[in-house]
């Protein structure tokens, strides 16, 4: 089911009663809420007690299929449900699932496709990694590990030891930078990135 902008503020309350555990949909939410910026379509298993809230970006031009789906599951029947049965997540194409939350402090465990990517970042459980794998397999998706990475939470920023910052600056990025980052950044390097990091 597709929320309306009226449901996606009360789904916005809703997930901060799971939070930490759903702060990367949550905070991605409670923007969209805020900011209108990309158009995207936001489903749930069901409302308004849903289980399964999936954030998926409109794919307009090449360069979008870089952008993330959001997905925070608070039930894994509910997950495998909606994501082998409905037709909110397309396998046909590049996809980069994240923010699959469920009861795990933090993890990532991302595997690519030739053609699509499944990526269930901060917060997933681990044991629904052979969930994706099964649907991905059953939908002739071929996928293969790219990254393991772990996201954590600092919650005392004395105990940051401290550096030394001569010969160091920081500054933003603009455009003039774009085809270093393309060039040099592992998860692109190809003409459908330039768009995706055209916008960021």
């Amino acid at each position: 089911m597709e929320l309306s902008e009226q449901q996606l503020k009360v789904s916005e309350t809703e997930l901060r009663r799971y939070l930490p555990r759903s702060l990367p949909v949550y905070g991605f939410l409670m923007h969209r809420n805020r900011v209108r910026s990309d158009p995207l379509a936001v489903f749930v298993d069901r409302w308004p007690d849903f289980n399964v809230l999936i954030c998926r970006p409109t794919c307009r031009q090449k360069g979008d299929l870089f952008k993330d789906i959001h997905v925070f599951a608070n039930d894994k029947t509910s997950l495998e449900e909606t994501i082998r049965k409905s037709s909110v997540i397309d396998w046909t194409r590049f996809l980069c699932l994240e923010n699959v939350c469920s009861n795990r402090p933090f993890g990532d465990f991302p595997f690519m496709t030739s053609q699509r990517a499944v990526a269930p970042p901060p917060g997933f459980d681990h044991r629904h990694i052979g969930l994706f794998k099964a649907v991905a397999s059953e939908k002739e998706v071929p996928g293969r590990e790219l990254a393991v990475c772990q996201v954590k939470i600092l919650e005392d920023v004395s105990k940051l030891p401290d550096i030394d910052r001569s010969g160091m600056s920081l500054s933003s990025l603009d455009e003039s930078h774009v085809s270093l980052v393309n060039q040099t950044w592992k998860f692109s390097n190809s003409d459908e990135a330039l768009v995706m990091i055209r916008n960021m």
